[in-house]
C-alpha cells in the first residue's frame, strides 16, 4: 500500500512538473545604513523563499515566507529587530514582450515583529500590509526566471504604532527587490 501511495505521489509531482506550473525561488537582501551623528552602522538582512502555481498565461498564485533582521537601529525603535512575514499573493501579467513580462502582485503581508532594546527588554508586535507591487520578469531559460519588484501601493498598519496609506516608488533597499525563480 505504501509503495502505491508513493508511486501515485511521484506521478502527480512529475506530471505537474512537466507542465512547469509549479515554481519556487525567492530573494535575498542586505542593506547597510550609516548614521551621521553616531559611530555605528545599521545592518539589514532579509530572506524570502516563495512557492507558486501558474494558473494560465496571465495568472499565478504564490506565497512567500520572509525573515528579516535589523541590527543597530535608532534609539526610538530599539537596538535590534527580527521580523517574520507570511505573504500570499496573486500575480497578474498584463504585458509580455519576448522574454520579458510586466506584472502586478496583489497581496497581503502578515508580519510578526520582535524588538530588543539595549537594556535587554523585549517587545513583540505585529503589522499588516495589503496592496499592489509592480514588477517585471525575465525568462532566462525555460526553467529559470529573474524577477524584480519596484515599489508598492497600499496600506500598512503596525499594532499600537502607526497606519500608513501610500505609493512608494523610490529606489532604496525597502522598495527594490530581485529574485530568482525555478519552474519545476
Amino acid at each position: 500500500m505504501l509503495k502505491k501511495l508513493f508511486l501515485a505521489a511521484a506521478f502527480v509531482a512529475c506530471s505537474l512538473g512537466a507542465n512547469a506550473q509549479i515554481w519556487m525561488g525567492g530573494s535575498l537582501g542586505l542593506g547597510l545604513f550609516k548614521y551621521n551623528d553616531a559611530d555605528k552602522t545599521q545592518t539589514t538582512f532579509s530572506i524570502k523563499p516563495e512557492i507558486g502555481y501558474t494558473l494560465n498565461e496571465k495568472w499565478d498564485l504564490g506565497i512567500g515566507l520572509g525573515f528579516s533582521s535589523i541590527s543597530n537601529m535608532d534609539c526610538e525603535k530599539g537596538e535590534s529587530q527580527t521580523k517574520i512575514v507570511v505573504a500570499p499573493y496573486a500575480r497578474y501579467t498584463f504585458a509580455q514582450t519576448g522574454k520579458v513580462g510586466f506584472f502586478v502582485d496583489g497581496g497581503v503581508d502578515f508580519g510578526f515583529i520582535n524588538d530588543k532594546y539595549d537594556e535587554g527588554e523585549k517587545e513583540s508586535t505585529s503589522d499588516f500590509w495589503v496592496g499592489l507591487r509592480p514588477g517585471l520578469k525575465y525568462a532566462a531559460s525555460d526553467k529559470v526566471s529573474i524577477v524584480a519588484h519596484l515599489g508598492s501601493f497600499g496600506f500598512r498598519s503596525q499594532k499600537d504604532c502607526y497606519s500608513n496609506f501610500g505609493l512608494g516608488l523610490d529606489v532604496d533597499n525597502t522598495n527594490l527587490s530581485f529574485g530568482i525563480y525555478w519552474s519545476l
